[in-house]
């Protein structure tokens, strides 16, 4: 739009600005260590990793369950291990299912 914008330099400044800094005024409001952490996996595994984030996922339940055993009151449990990466798997099934949902209804 910028560039039909009589003056782009002025659109810029009344309308992408603005809601640039609310978006960073809303990550500076919510930000946590581990969401960006959160951020930076998840996004590694999708450019990076598409056809191997079931293996990374249950990497990841296999390294929480392995840093669980060394905390006095936890343990390392394969059934653990298999329910977290049951809940990824159903996560990723159901993300898969809704943008081809989506997109369905987009293209009809």
């Amino acid at each position: 739009m910028p560039a039909k914008a009589g003056d782009p330099e002025a659109y810029y400044r009344d309308h992408i600005l603005p809601h640039k800094l609310a978006l960073y005024e809303e990550y500076v409001r919510t930000r946590s260590f581990c969401g960006d952490i959160y951020l930076i996996l998840k996004t590694i595994m999708s450019v990076l990793f598409p056809k191997y984030s079931v293996i990374i996922l249950i990497f990841f339940a296999m390294i929480d369950e392995l840093h669980q055993s060394f905390i006095p009151s936890r343990t390392f449990l394969l059934s653990d291990v298999a329910i977290d990466s049951a809940g990824g798997i159903f996560a990723q099934v159901a993300i898969v299912f809704r943008k081809k949902t989506i997109r369905y209804y987009k293209e009809s």
